[in-house]
């Protein structure tokens, strides 16, 4: 097996799962968002997408650094080219160089066009947080029926009772909402939804008794 044909195509195919994972990353929804309706993307979830990102980039960065070797010479005369006496730098490599750090730098200091992208990465994502909604708070998914009802304000046992009734599996209130959903075959955002069924305005008309304004923060 020749080592350079080998490398060149690791760097191929995985340059190529880069783009793939690179463009999902950049379209996707928010991560709370993501991960509260279970957003998958061909049969593959947030972390799943996360997950191969970062080892094809470490795939393409190994493969990358014995390309590096094996063609060092090479490289070295695209650097610099050869005059009497001295080396100077091509330019070519100027050029490339050059165009690096204008990518870098344009985006560390949030300089026009490079701006675009990430508006239009942000543009998209708010997107899927329209179309999905939002949880109450970071990963609510990972909390049980029972804290999630609690700092919500919501009746334990009532959430409960609303999950057996619509037909759901629940073992009891100290799975998480995660759990739940994957048991059920839906997403964390629906079963609370069907926690929150008929709450919000028991919890509306409590408040508004006592005089307290409503914020809102039984919203999904």
């Amino acid at each position: 097996m020749a080592l350079k044909k080998t490398t060149s195509l690791t760097l191929l195919f995985s340059f190529v799962v880069l783009t793939v994972s690179s463009i999902v990353l950049y379209v996707m929804p928010h991560g709370r968002v993501a991960y509260w309706a279970d957003w998958h993307f061909w049969g593959l979830a947030k972390g799943d997408w996360d997950n191969i990102h970062i080892n094809s980039g470490l795939l393409f960065l190994a493969a990358g650094c014995v390309h590096i070797v094996l063609n060092w010479r090479l490289i070295l005369a695209y650097v610099g080219r050869k005059v009497p006496g001295l080396r100077h730098v091509s330019l070519e490599c100027v050029g490339a160089l050059g165009l690096t750090l204008a990518v870098v730098m344009g985006t560390a200091w949030m300089l026009p066009p490079f701006t675009l992208t990430l508006e239009l990465s942000g543009t998209l994502k708010d997107r899927g947080e329209r179309r999905y909604g939002t949880p109450p708070y970071g990963h609510a998914e990972l909390s049980s029926i029972d804290v999630l009802s609690r700092r919500m304000g919501l009746d334990p046992g009532v959430s409960l009772r609303n999950l057996t009734e619509s037909g759901m599996k629940v073992t009891g209130g100290d799975r998480s909402l995660l759990e739940v959903a994957q048991e059920n075959r839906t997403t964390p955002k629906a079963i609370y939804d069907v926690m929150c069924r008929g709450q919000r305005e028991r919890k509306k008309g409590r408040m508004k008794q006592h005089g307290v304004p409503h914020t809102g923060s039984l919203q999904p």
